[in-house]
């Protein structure tokens, strides 16, 4: 491996504050369409349009954690299940 990409492998990550849907969706483990099914249903977080991008705070990211742990977004659970 060359001297870059070791560099490159131990550089901590920019933090935002954000996160694009795929990225939301690639760390949770399902697809950006379910993400926006779940959305309409009101069981995901909400977007966030930021210039032309649209994201997902981390905040509001924390929030639907918690509340997927407490069992509030059931349909979203047994979705991604």
């Amino acid at each position: 491996m060359s001297e870059l990409n070791k560099k490159a492998l131990s550089t901590p990550q920019y933090k935002t504050g954000s996160s694009s849907v795929i990225d939301f969706c690639k760390r949770h483990g399902f697809t950006p369409c379910t993400y926006y099914r779940q959305l309409k249903k009101g069981n995901m977080p909400p977007l966030r349009h930021i210039g032309g991008s649209s994201r997902i705070l981390d905040d509001e990211e924390q929030g639907w954690l918690e509340r997927v742990k407490a069992g509030e977004t059931a349909d979203t659970a047994k979705e991604i299940a």
